[in-house]
């Protein structure tokens, strides 16, 4: 396991990401981005990968989105 870190300094919504994002029905992948920036910093998480933290965010969109 890696070692646990805030927010990357300079971490952007890449090429890759926003695909992985529209591939699951997420329609605006720069505003759930945005949210998702949002989110961990105001609860001050830290995570070995936040690329696997995007990919869990956008797995769960679909199941936030109906509740």
């Amino acid at each position: 396991m890696g070692k646990l870190t805030g927010w990357p300094e300079g971490w952007a919504l890449t090429p890759d990401m926003k695909l992985y994002a529209t591939n699951r029905g997420i329609v605006n992948p720069e505003d759930e981005f945005e949210g998702f920036r949002d989110y961990h910093e105001m609860k001050g998480n830290k995570f070995a990968s936040w690329a696997a933290a995007w990919r869990t965010w956008c797995r769960n969109s679909e199941r936030w989105a109906s509740t």
